[in-house]
């Protein structure tokens, strides 16, 4: 994956050409989307790219720092919302990845578990504030997987929580 980013567009070309005759499928964009619009979501990856590589170079873990994301930023539930808690009462920074269509059921949840909604940052998943916290946060907490870019740095503790057997689902 990282090899065909950064490969020039001829290289492209003939990689596509090799994998077509070894009947090799590459997933493909939506065909529908203007050119444009395709050259500016490629751009805007790199660019997110090179902003989260900046921070992993330049900027310093946080002790009090704290990501979470769950269900890949669907929804806050099971034990990410504990860890929420948990993380709030020791005092804690936590930033919540969650997407801007159920913020709403954030909200309801902050009102069912008596958390405040005002000690949580809400980031969106994929954003440019969402990487500097990847980035920059000494704990990360998930239930799924983060974007392949992602880089545990030495002083970065990770939790992942998977619930169940994983290899029914893949």
């Amino acid at each position: 994956m990282w090899l065909y980013i950064y490969l020039p567009n001829p290289l492209k070309q003939c990689w596509r050409k090799f994998c077509q005759k070894r009947k090799v499928r590459i997933k493909e964009r939506n065909a529908k989307r203007s050119k444009r619009k395709k050259r500016l979501t490629r751009y805007t990856d790199l660019f997110k790219n090179a902003y989260y590589r900046f921070h992993l170079d330049h900027s310093r873990v946080r002790d009090e720092r704290v990501l979470i994301q769950s269900k890949g930023g669907r929804e806050p539930a099971g034990n990410m919302l504990a860890l929420l808690r948990e993380s709030l009462k020791h005092g804690k920074k936590v930033s919540l990845s969650i997407s801007k269509v159920n913020r709403p059921l954030w909200h309801k949840l902050c009102e069912r578990y008596g958390i405040d909604p005002r000690a949580v940052r809400l980031v969106r998943p994929n954003s440019y504030q969402f990487y500097k916290e990847l980035a920059t946060a000494a704990y990360l907490y998930n239930d799924s997987a983060f974007p392949h870019r992602f880089v545990k740095r030495n002083e970065q503790i990770y939790l992942n929580s998977w619930h169940g057997v994983p290899l029914k689902a893949m």
